[in-house]
């Protein structure tokens, strides 16, 4: 008798458990929309995503509602120009997003040359680089803080095609194995004008000779009588000068760095939500300005793969003269120019 009353003991317990289990994942699921519950169910099977534990889960979906709401308001907002989507980052607070996929460290000492190009009269009204075909492939930095290792190799990889008509693509790893010249430290960040300093000195070397892997390896099989190619000299747009910008860009692929928030759910169009901050955190490359009807715009390459944005591009909101670019995008354009000799 008494083995009856614990094994009734221990089956009621385990139904009581299972019973409160339930009840605390339905209240957490009555908490939302049959709208954001539909698109959770949608995102996890699209982006194959499944979490360990019910706690975790119902943290990250509380996450993917706040975005879910977000990204409804923005494209139901009859003032922007751009859209935003649901994407790989919709399960991480933006705190986290910046801390995986951003990377760039803002260091005003870097800063030292800047030049005024030509006249703004001789500019033609639009530029793309990636026509001209001056700009590689979209590349994916995963969760590795090295978007300032990217946005480097862009700028040297458009100098090289426009002074030797050869497009090659550098290895981003190669800054991340061998250039541990601070602040450059790999998947934890980095200033991409001071990676281009070191090349000065140090070359690049192909993507094909260390490809990336999104982390950081301890061996750096090279010296610098392997590199490919060494850029002469490294220029800072003047700062906050849209007109210089424009220039520049112009001349060639130019090295910029944004306040990334915004930049997490944008899926096309041009970003003109002002509100955007300027705290410098992401390195991109400028590669291209224009107009689509009354708007003015800069093209930007990232480096979240093609899956993001208008296939791996964005293109902000431009204003003409001086002021500070959408999302602080004038504040640090930097590019390298001329070539040096190989050792």
């Amino acid at each position: 008798m008494k083995a009856i009353l614990i094994t009734l003991a221990i089956t009621g317990a385990i139904l009581l458990a299972g019973g409160l289990f339930n009840l605390s994942k339905s209240s957490n699921t009555q908490l939302y929309s049959s709208d954001v519950l539909d698109a959770w169910n949608t995102w996890k099977q699209t982006q194959n995503k499944s979490y360990g534990t019910n706690s975790n889960e119902a943290y990250r979906l509380s996450v993917f509602a706040t975005h879910h709401a977000n990204v409804k308001a923005a494209n139901n907002n009859p003032n922007f120009t751009f859209k935003s989507a649901l994407n790989r980052f919709s399960d991480l607070t933006v705190q986290e997003f910046k801390a995986q996929y951003t990377g760039y460290k803002h260091n005003e000492s870097s800063r030292r040359n800047t030049m005024t190009l030509k006249n703004l009269d001789s500019v033609p009204a639009t530029k793309d680089w990636v026509l001209d075909g001056a700009v590689t492939p979209v590349k994916d930095q995963g969760a590795c803080g090295s978007c300032w290792a990217f946005s480097a190799t862009g700028a040297m990889e458009g100098l090289n095609y426009i002074l030797n008509k050869n497009l090659l693509s550098f290895s981003e790893q190669f800054f991340l194995n061998c250039n541990k010249h601070y602040p450059d430290m790999g998947c934890n960040g980095g200033n991409s004008a001071i990676t281009m300093m070191w090349t000065e000195t140090n070359g690049i070397i192909t993507e094909d000779k260390m490809p990336y892997t999104a982390k950081v390896q301890n061996n750096c099989y090279w010296s610098k009588y392997t590199s490919d190619f060494f850029n002469k000299d490294t220029v800072d747009v003047p700062a906050d000068d849209n007109d210089e910008m424009l220039k520049a860009i112009n001349q060639q692929p130019v090295s910029i760095a944004v306040d990334a928030g915004l930049m997490m759910h944008y899926s096309s169009g041009i970003m003109n939500d002002w509100t955007c901050g300027t705290d410098l955190d992401h390195a991109i490359l400028a590669v291209g300005y224009g107009v689509e009807g009354t708007n003015m715009f800069y093209k930007v390459k990232n480096s979240w793969n093609t899956t993001w944005g208008e296939a791996g591009y964005i293109r902000f909101a431009r204003r003409a003269g001086k002021g500070t670019g959408m999302c602080g995008l004038t504040r640090a354009a930097t590019y390298p120019i001329g070539q040096n000799p190989k050792p």
